[in-house]
């Protein structure tokens, strides 16, 4: 079974383009380009787009983060037409996605959705909602809406915005999302996924119907930089998890 990986990366003029090669050569299949980690993640700069799209090469595919600022999930008119802005200049740089999500309280915001995602796909871009998601009260419903709008991917750790425990305690909902997805999307893993984990995760994973990718940062990442033999240990283990294997949750 061959899982793909993404990697979550950042980095100044000094370290981007080599965080980027190291994820590239240990054999991720994509890379979230973000900005400010300390916030979860915010989107890039066009420089940074433009550095880590001469660094990938095209051979690895390039996610950037469409988040204009930490905390709430809600977005204004003004913050949709920003990001569609920032789109086209991501697409016109050499992004093959992004990864996006607008929320109203605790739903999925209609509107902004559909005008990020029409944005997307003029543009020919892979579409992800990102761990926005994650901050809805009814994540069946939310999945049914990113169906309805074309979006090829979601991220998750299976458990609420702001909640510890990451993937490992979310598998039981992440099992369920995927099922519920019943392979019309792909189900990108994060929270805390490592080589460790990986192989639990994608044994429990593998006997659905969906597709999934596994998502990381932390452990990509040592003295804030990537490092190649790290990605490679991801890869590796999500690409030889043995079938079977039940894993129980945390309590």
């Amino acid at each position: 079974m061959s899982v793909a990986v993404e990697i979550c990366l950042s980095g100044g003029p000094a370290v981007l383009a080599s965080n980027c090669v190291a994820a590239r050569e240990g054999g991720a299949a994509r890379v979230e380009l973000c900005a400010a980690m300390r916030h979860q993640g915010l989107s890039p700069s066009s420089w940074q787009i433009a550095t880590a799209a001469e660094a990938l090469d095209g051979r690895v595919e390039l996610v950037t983060m469409l988040r204009p600022r930490p905390g709430s999930f809600d977005l204004s008119s003004s913050d949709v037409r920003q990001l569609c802005h920032r789109m086209e200049r991501a697409a016109a740089l050499g992004a093959n996605g992004v990864a996006l999500g607008a929320l109203k309280g605790k739903a999925l915001d209609r509107d902004a959705m559909q005008a990020l995602t029409e944005q997307a796909h003029g543009l020919g871009l892979k579409i992800t909602c990102h761990r926005a998601f994650d901050a809805v009260s009814r994540p069946f419903q939310a999945l049914d809406l990113l169906l309805e709008l074309g979006v090829q991917r979601v991220l998750s750790a299976g458990q609420s915005w702001g909640q510890s425990g990451g993937a490992a305690r979310g598998l039981p909902r992440l099992v369920k999302l995927a099922n519920h997805l019943d392979g019309r999307m792909e189900l990108v893993v994060a929270g805390g996924v490592n080589a460790a984990l990986a192989p639990m995760l994608c044994a429990n994973l593998a006997p659905t119907p969906t597709e999934f990718s596994l998502h990381a940062w932390s452990a990509a990442h040592a003295a804030r930089r990537v490092h190649m033999q790290l990605v490679r240990n991801l890869v590796l283990s999500a690409s030889s998890s043995p079938h079977g294997i039940q894993f129980h949750p945390l309590p």
